[in-house]
């Protein structure tokens, strides 16, 4: 059975989906290199199994995002549908792009680079979590703050992603 918060009680505290600030999941995303964006899919599936009770695997789901992307994204579009969040995005447009964008990792450098741009498609997607994580549990964390391990892996990731970017542009 699938959880739709009622109107007349108090409001649940446990989020819907992965709160995560736009923000956060693109510097994330980027300095980790889209691994990030597999931790994204990974915990909106396991919301999603305890929202609904359906006998997923969020972690198969998360590593094959590729053919999973898009049921997520419907899912995450038809909930808030229900719940009146507007979402007015296209799912396959966003999975077809995240997909193109993911694949670009494979072109030679610096072209390569585009591929850490693959959050992009699910940002629209976030918003719409983040719009039914505050209307149906307005008590939950949002999650907008950086915490120490995520500084760590800026500060690790991002100079890794500086150096890759500046050796890229530069003769062997």
């Amino acid at each position: 059975m699938e959880r739709l918060t009622d109107k007349s009680s108090n409001r649940s505290a446990e989020p819907i989906y992965f709160p995560v600030s736009v923000l956060k999941l693109s510097v994330l995303s980027i300095c980790s290199f889209g691994l990030y964006e597999i931790y994204w899919f990974g915990e909106n599936w396991r919301c999603e199994k305890a929202r609904t009770n359906e006998p997923l695997r969020p972690v198969w789901r998360a590593v094959l995002a590729f053919f999973f992307c898009n049921a997520l994204l419907n899912r995450i579009k038809s909930y808030g549908g229900r719940t009146q969040v507007s979402v007015s995005y296209s799912s396959g447009l966003l999975t077809a792009l995240y997909i193109l964008l993911t694949l670009c990792y494979r072109l030679p450098s610096p072209w390569c680079l585009i591929g850490t741009l693959a959050f992009l498609p699910l940002i629209p997607a976030q918003r719409a979590i983040n719009g039914i994580n505050a209307k149906e549990a307005p008590g939950a964390d949002p999650n907008t703050r950086f915490s120490r391990a995520n500084w760590v892996a800026i500060l690790i990731g991002g100079t890794l992603y500086l150096l890759v970017a500046l050796g890229s542009f530069f003769p062997k």
